[in-house]
């Protein structure tokens, strides 16, 4: 596989609602997962070319011609890292060591230049940095809106956003496997940014224009250049998930043998349109979360998350794994 890396300039607010609360508008995350840009290319796909636009994204993926990782976090040149879920091995019980892991479960992105200092303070071998390794990338804020439904008296409500600060943003990694499937996915997005992607993008948000784009074979700044040697690593000892993912079930067992690993709640709704038109809610489903370890890596899946609705729903679970020592 070529790896592609691809930098979105978010130029209005962004609602991403968390998967684990009911009341999802009153809280916004700061970066998206695979399944959510997915769906979302699904619907651009399905106005932009009808039913054979989702047949042709879900047959690249399902053919593994096309990867995504999640939508990870980016400052100026600078590339973050979901913080790796691995245990600290080697200190010693001392008052400093244990303020040193309390400030490390505060972390929830790391630098890729500081990825090697990471692994080497948790193997014991040398104090992590902490104040070099934060970075703030933008601010959350509410929104009140008003509800209006026919004549009743509008009712208000709030909507949780996130802006981002000039040069941050979000960048996503495309695995693909020739020029065709970069071009198309390029084309996608590009579409995808002028509706926006995310929740409320009926108010304006969530557009986004794509600021920067490698081939990471060819890159020859520092980040980009290290990125793609870690993504072709194939004898690493273990693999860090840049994918929110879950593997086939003939996958879980060996996949969380001697792994590390956090997880996530899948869910949500969809708008069906057919001879059951109405709002249904997805399957739900728990994914290993960005950030996981695992000593091999697993091909992952896409789901039909519609409980046979009208039509299939696609929920994506195709990973995409960083070698590390």
């Amino acid at each position: 596989m070529n790896y592609f890396l691809c930098k979105l300039r978010f130029i209005t607010p962004l609602h991403i609602g968390d998967s684990e609360s009911a009341r999802s508008l009153d809280s916004s995350n700061m970066t998206i997962c695979a399944d959510t840009l997915f769906s979302a290319l699904c619907h651009t796909a399905l106005l932009t070319d009808g039913k054979a636009g989702i047949d042709k994204l879900v047959e690249y993926t399902l053919e593994d011609r096309l990867r995504f990782s999640d939508l990870h976090p980016y400052s100026g040149s600078r590339l973050f890292l979901p913080k790796p879920f691995m245990l600290p091995c080697g200190y010693k019980e001392n008052n400093k060591s244990i303020k040193d892991r309390k400030k490390m479960r505060k972390l929830s992105y790391i630098p890729l230049e500081m990825l090697d200092d990471f692994l080497a303070s948790i193997r014991g071998e040398k104090d992590f940095e902490f104040e070099k390794a934060i970075c703030s990338f933008g601010e959350h804020h509410l929104t009140t809106k008003a509800s209006i439904r026919g004549n009743e008296q509008t009712v208000p409500f709030s909507v949780a956003l996130f802006s981002f600060y000039n040069d941050c943003g979000l960048y996503l990694i495309i695995a693909y496997e020739t020029d065709e499937e970069l071009d198309y996915i390029n084309e996608l997005l590009r579409l995808l940014g002028l509706s926006g992607i995310g929740g409320k993008i009926s108010s304006g948000y969530g557009k986004f224009e794509l600021a920067e784009q490698i081939k990471l074979a060819d890159a020859s700044a520092p980040d980009p250049a290290r990125l793609n040697g870690l993504l072709c690593a194939s004898s690493a000892t273990r693999y860090l998930l840049l994918t929110s993912s879950l593997p086939k079930n003939d996958e879980l067992k060996e996949a969380m043998e001697s792994s590390s690993y956090g997880v996530i709640r899948r869910g949500g709704f969809i708008q069906s349109y057919g001879s059951r038109a109405g709002i249904f809610k997805k399957k739900t489903q728990y994914f290993f979360c960005s950030g996981s370890v695992f000593s091999r890596k697993y091909n992952g899946d896409i789901y039909n998350v519609s409980d046979n609705y009208d039509h299939p729903v696609y929920r994506y679970s195709k990973p995409i794994f960083l070698g590390i020592s």
